[in-house]
């Protein structure tokens, strides 16, 4: 009699609905989020876009968060408030989420750096004033120098301003960097300038591969070389994609936007599956909220 109720149980367990949102909330997942300005407060958009970010966040099971706040941290800078920010990062923290200082701008590779320096200089002095909850937990420069056309001369600056990140940082922040996947082929890079993802990789915490295909296959190999160099040194990855929509400059095949979410979430379950043994794989990296919210 109790063997035969064991197996009525058991049959009954198996015919709960699953969740389909299971295979996301097993992945360490990072989002960025740009436009902070209106998270930032507490008139009622802001509060309503706070709000929402944070249930999204849930949903999704997102650990970490990329956040745009080089524009807040100069303001604060020239003595606004901090507290918009401190909140934001205390009410972040409160749902077990962590925020990382996300910054960058094509610009900042020139002036040796001094701009990336400034910035992270910014994110310190924040940090020493915060309360605990409200602190950043790393920093991100998201700066593409490959948007300029004297590819050498400005991928060349670019490891000048990596550099002087490197001798200015103090260790108290996680250090990253956004990062282009083809940054290790010698069929995209500079001849001069193959492997640069190596120079990165070798003066950061982590990087941020931006893998942006909508094949799993295709975005394991462009991050399996980042992956496999950062075993070697003992150095952390995230692996990338963008949910940007399809459009001028962003086509079919470097992004997840054409809205089919259950589509992208089976290729990123083969990239997770394919990493997951790898010690130095972080997870997976989404950009960005702003799309991502949008997907169906």
């Amino acid at each position: 009699m109790k063997r035969f109720l064991m197996i009525i149980v058991t049959f009954l367990i198996a015919m709960i609905p699953k969740d389909t949102s299971a295979a996301t909330l097993v992945q360490n997942r990072f989002m960025y989020v740009w436009n902070a300005d209106q998270f930032l407060g507490n008139d009622e958009n802001q509060t309503l876009e706070r709000n929402q970010l944070a249930k999204f966040i849930k949903d999704k099971g997102i650990q970490e968060i990329f956040f745009a706040s080089s524009l807040e941290l100069k303001n604060i800078e020239s003595n606004q408030d901090p507290s918009r920010l401190q909140q934001f990062i205390a009410e972040m923290n409160k749902i077990g989420v962590k925020v990382h200082a996300l910054g960058g701008d094509v610009k900042w590779v020139e002036n040796d750096g001094q701009d990336a320096v400034q910035f992270l200089n910014r994110v310190k002095k924040y940090n020493q004033t915060a309360p605990i909850n409200s602190r950043f937990a790393g920093i991100q420069f998201d700066v593409e120098p490959w948007q300029k056309q004297q590819m050498s001369i400005y991928l060349d600056a670019y490891k000048k301003m990596i550099d002087r990140v490197y001798i200015a940082n103090d260790h108290s922040l996680k250090l990253g960097y956004a990062i282009a996947a083809w940054f290790d082929s010698p069929d995209h890079a500079q001849q001069n300038y193959y492997k640069v993802n190596q120079y990165v990789q070798q003066r950061s915490d982590y990087v941020s591969v931006m893998a942006y295909r909508d094949q799993a296959d295709q975005i394991i190999s462009w991050a399996r070389g980042e992956v496999n160099y950062a075993a070697q040194i003992g150095k952390k990855v995230i692996v990338s994609i963008e949910t940007h929509p399809i459009a001028s400059g962003v086509t079919k095949d470097n992004t997840f936007g054409d809205g089919n979410l259950a589509n992208m979430e089976g290729h990123l379950s083969q990239v997770y599956n394919e990493f997951k043994s790898y010690p130095n794989f972080l997870g997976i990296g989404i950009h960005a909220y702003e799309y991502y919210r949008k997907m169906k």
